[in-house]
């Protein structure tokens, strides 16, 4: 996975890495909510929030106190873990496939850009986290440093040769995730550059699983 890092004075969301990471490309507003539970119908630009990490009403400007932010300054995309509901101490940890990172760097601002396969090519090279469950499904919890603002899942058969099989998009609730055997998974996670006076950084993350 290649990384390209720069150094700018402004603000700026840094566009999708390359062909192949279409979920990243296109987002230009935000879209329409959508129920925790239900398919992502209707989505045409951003996936809904997540509750809990909206940006301060006009807070663009200044910098916050050390006490509002929500967590450190993330300088790049964080570890993904899994955890399963039965037990505790079975977490998988995944790092990020792919992502887009600006982040606060003294008085300017840095920049990641990381690319890598899709779900289905690193599934098929054999680049992929793997999670064997029992009985074909378990229930797991997620977690990252700095909890993101949307949560977009898509998830495909592993003999689908690269056909879309569902796609669900989460807000007002971290959902626990029912993963099942025979599937490839994708998350996608956002955290919103309208919270950067909060956070102090901002970006996308693509995380990648093949359950067993």
């Amino acid at each position: 996975m290649k990384k390209m890092i720069l150094f700018m004075t402004v603000l700026s969301l840094l566009s999708g890495c390359a062909a192949g990471q279409s979920p990243a490309e296109g987002e230009k507003g935000s879209a329409p909510k959508v129920s925790g539970q239900g398919a992502a119908e209707g989505e045409k630009d951003s996936a809904p929030e997540v509750s809990g990490q909206g940006a301060a009403q006009g807070e663009k400007d200044s910098a916050p106190e050390a006490a509002d932010r929500v967590g450190p300054i993330l300088t790049e995309a964080p570890v993904f873990a899994l955890t399963d509901e039965a037990s505790a101490e079975n977490t998988l940890e995944i790092g990020p496939a792919s992502y887009s990172w600006n982040f606060e760097d003294g008085s300017e601002m840095g920049a990641v850009i990381a690319c890598g396969f899709s779900a289905l090519d690193a599934a098929e090279s054999g680049m992929i986290s793997k999670l064997k469950v029992p009985d074909g499904a378990a229930y797991y919890s997620f977690s990252t440093e700095v909890a993101p603002d949307v949560l977009r899942i898509r998830q495909w058969n592993k003999a689908s040769k690269g056909i879309e099989e569902n796609a669900k998009a989460y807000h007002d609730e971290m959902p626990l995730l029912k993963l099942q055997a025979g599937k490839i998974y994708e998350f996608r996670l956002k955290w919103r550059e309208e919270n950067f006076a909060r956070n102090r950084f901002y970006g996308t993350a693509e995380y990648f699983l093949e359950v067993e």
